[in-house]
Formats: structure tokens, sequence, C-alpha cells
């Protein structure tokens, strides 16, 4: 009889009292049953630190580290250290797995023999709803075939996240595959780009089997970046020398890249106008204009396509509209709050 595999749960904490417990009891519910929990507690100040104890001393598969507050990508690497697993999930703490995730994506890792990645879908999880994020392709893929469909996984952001992953300890420990510990924007895709230049066969399936909860005060999305737009650009231009160094920089991945960038400058422009900007009027809209020299210098005009935004910036971009675009992003916000508003009352009125 073949000894279950033992996978290793890797989830940093900070500050999650309130959604530890129910991450941890939805690993601790998965139908397979070989695992261990690695929780990091990276300095938090609530009750993280005696929740994780707690949970050790009740569950013998649970193992805590405590560390003084250095990051995401120190808590992780971490984890990675104190792994005992032959596979290896990372978790976030303010998310939860669906019961079959992890029995589903290491029956696909034991039944596909040269398989390196297993791969899923994801739901994001909000007061405004549920999302949905698949691939637009699924099984068993060589190197040469998903990295054909690249740029489309990762506008679909299927590969940036670590979460909705199934990786071998074996590739991550042999090639020292780490989280960059001074990052904390894109550490995420930079790990997987890494391990993925070891990956001669992935695996994905569609299925959305971990459950992404996006309403955080601590989460890194909530808050405004002043320099947004160059970090993504970095993170374009990693993705953009990964796909020229395995040739795969086709037509197809080039099309794609450019729809992320011109999505990468509606949300510069957006994240310009967010409630903790800090920035006089006068400097924000200097900074919109940079935002917008950028578009014109580094993206055709014409992938801003599809959404009635995406329309409405290309008119804008094309007759130099910088006030319309001006007024429309700092309106947006809300616009938004209108439409939620709306969208509630009419959910209810239909349940009435």
């Amino acid at each position: 009889m073949n000894v279950p595999k033992l996978v290793s749960f890797i989830i940093p904490v900070y500050n999650a009292e309130k959604s530890l417990t129910t991450c941890v009891q939805s690993i601790l519910g998965q139908t397979y049953n070989s695992i261990e929990i690695i929780l990091i507690n990276d300095g938090s100040t609530d009750n993280s630190k005696e929740l994780c104890n707690k949970l050790a001393e009740v569950y013998p598969a649970i193992h805590v580290i405590h560390q003084k507050n250095s990051g995401v990508s120190a808590a992780r690497n971490a984890g990675i250290k104190k792994a005992n697993g032959i596979y290896i999930q990372f978790v976030d703490a303010d998310d939860y797995l669906d019961s079959m995730m992890t029995k589903k994506l290491v029956n696909i890792m034991n039944t596909n023999i040269n398989c390196e990645l297993v791969i899923c879908g994801y739901e994001a999880i909000s007061t405004r709803g549920i999302k949905k994020y698949t691939s637009s392709i699924e099984g068993m893929f060589k190197e040469d075939t998903y990295l054909t469909h690249f740029g489309d996984l990762y506008k679909r952001v299927i590969i940036p996240s670590p979460c909705n992953k199934l990786y071998l300890a074996d590739v991550i420990n042999r090639y020292q595959i780490t989280f960059t510990n001074s990052l904390s924007i894109g550490e995420d895709l930079l790990f997987n780009l890494s391990y993925l230049r070891h990956c001669k066969h992935i695996y994905i399936n569609n299925d959305p089997l971990y459950k992404y909860v996006t309403d955080n005060e601590h989460s890194l999305s909530r808050g405004f970046r002043n320099n947004y737009l160059e970090e993504q650009q970095r993170l374009l231009e990693e993705v953009t020398c990964f796909l020229r160094e395995r040739n795969a920089l086709n037509l197809t991945n080039e099309q794609k890249l450019g729809e992320i960038y011109a999505n990468s400058i509606i949300n510069a422009l957006t994240n310009l106008f967010h409630p903790d900007n800090p920035l006089p009027r006068s400097k924000t809209f200097e900074k919109m204009n940079d935002i917008l020299n950028a578009a014109k210098q580094n993206i055709d005009i014409q992938h801003f396509r599809g959404t009635y935004q995406k329309r409405l910036v290309r008119t804008l971009l094309r007759c130099k509209a910088s006030y319309g675009l001006y007024a429309f992003f700092r309106m947006k916000p809300y616009l938004q709050e209108q439409q939620r508003i709306l969208t509630t009352l009419l959910k209810k009125f239909k349940h009435e």
C-alpha cells in the first residue's frame, strides 16, 4: 500500500485573528489527510500569536514559527525551510480552501508522472460578490505549449499568485527558489517565474478550488500606491524577459502583454484618485500627465478596447483630453458607489 505523500501548507500570519481559524479549519477539513500546517506569525500586534499557539496545542499537524515583522516574503521563506512535505501549498491567512482542493491537485500530480506544477482556478470573494478566475486551457501541457498561452494566462491572473498551485518541494529546494524579501509587490510573480524556469510540464485544472477573500483591511491592494505604474511596468518587463529568454515572445503573447499594460494604465489612474492619496490636486494632475505620457510612449492605443471604460480612455487619450480624464477618474469612485447601491437595491426588490 502506497503511503500518501505529505503536503506542507505554509501560511504567513499578520494580524489575522478574525480569519485564521476559518483558514486553518478549511485545511484540516481537506479530504486529503497527509498534511502539515506551518503558521508563521510575522510580528502580529493582535491576538494572532496566542491563537497560533493554541491551534498548535490542539492539532499535532500544526507547527508555529514566531518572527519579528519582516513581511510576507520572509515569512514564506521561513516556512519553506521548515517544510517536510513532498509537496508545498501556500495559503494566505484571510483565505480558505475547497475541501477537495489538495486531493484533486495531489491526484493530478501523482497520475501525471512528468508534472512539476499543478495550477487550479480560484474565486475572489468580497462584499460585492464572487468572481471566478480560470484559464482558457485545461490539461497537461509541455513547456512550449503552455508558454504559447502565457500572455493569456497572465492576463487572466492565473500565473502570479502562489496560492492556486501545488509545488514540488524538491524543485524549490534544489534550485534555491525563494521570495524576494525586498519587494512588497510582485514577489509572488517573480517566485513563480523562477519556478517555471525549471518546469517542462505543468497541469492546469479550472476548478475554482482556492477562495481568495479580498475584503481585508491589511491587504496591500487596499491603499494608495505612489509608484503603482512603475511597479506594474517592472513586473511586465520581468514577464517579457522571461518569455524572450525562452523564445516565447510571439505575437499572441505580445498582444496580451499590451492589453495588460493598458489595464495597468487604467488601474494607475484609478489608484491616483484613491481616497488615501495625500498629494495636492496640482501634484495629482502632474502625476496623471506622467501616466498619460507613459501610455503614449509605450503602448498602442488600440489596446484600450473592450469595456466602456477602456473605450472612453482611448477616446480621451486620442483627443489629448487631460481634463476630461481627470474629471472621469475623479468621479469614478462616486459612480462605482452609486452603482453598488443601485445593484443592492435591485437585488432587494427582486427577492421581495
